[in-house]
């Protein structure tokens, strides 16, 4: 695989503050009278791990023509129809929706077994807390509730860096999951240096117990970042 680019710091700055625990709020995007049911950050990390894929879906066969996620949703015409849910019949409307009770409005216009099927449907997405409900041709595998767009973003940008040929030391730095001081000390005490003794402090524990969780959260994040291209490369994600 080629390498990539290295990410903007500004973006790597964002993804800091999402794992901090901002996050974006959930909505539900409009598209010509239809409805995309995922926040559309989910979408924008789809089109970059489908960047990085050896191969994808037939439908996103033309990704790499296009330079960028704006590029690509603004200038595409068919993009969003691969995951708007399709226009429904109006042979049942749902009315309203209060605690457990489900208020329907049944069109009597159409046959009765029609009817039932819809009514069965509707009852079975409402019931089911896990079920989206969506019906799009592609749509991601998890609730948009459960999906964390900093969490989702960083396996990715960790790949990326790796494969930049950065060390996990360098990447842990580059990510801020270790400061400037530790970073200079992990340099003294790594290899046969005779400097070893001398950059031991009172932090050594504080910085070796940080550099490990780091070093764990790289090989995750590494790890992560194949279970999606895999899902990527079957139409699903993340």
């Amino acid at each position: 695989m080629n390498r990539k680019e290295l990410p903007l710091l500004d973006e790597l700055k964002q993804i800091g503050e999402l794992q901090r625990g901002v996050e974006i709020t959930p909505k539900i995007h409009p598209y010509k009278g239809r409805k995309l049911m995922w926040n559309i950050g989910v979408y924008e990390e789809w089109f970059k791990y489908a960047k990085l894929a050896d191969k994808t879906p037939k439908a996103f066969s033309q990704i790499h023509k296009f330079k960028d996620f704006e590029d690509w949703w603004d200038n595409n015409p068919h993009v969003r129809d691969l995951f708007a849910e399709p226009l429904k019949e109006l042979a049942v409307q749902v009315k309203e929706l209060s605690g457990n009770h489900l208020t329907l409005k049944i069109n009597l216009g159409y046959d009765a077994h029609r009817l039932r099927e819809k009514v069965l449907n509707l009852l079975s997405e409402f019931s089911d807390n896990d079920n989206t409900g969506s019906q799009a041709k592609f749509q991601p595998s998890k609730a948009t509730r459960n999906i964390k767009i900093g969490k989702l973003a960083a396996p990715r940008q960790t790949f990326i860096l790796r494969e930049q040929g950065l060390s996990k030391l360098e990447i842990a730095k580059e990510l801020g999951l270790i400061d400037d001081d530790n970073y200079q000390y992990q340099l003294l005490t790594r290899g046969k240096s005779n400097q070893y003794k001398g950059a031991k402090n009172s932090n050594s524990n504080f910085y070796e117990s940080k550099m490990s969780a780091a070093n764990k959260k790289i090989t995750r994040d590494l790890r992560q970042y194949k279970e999606i291209l895999a899902h990527v490369e079957r139409g699903t994600f993340p």
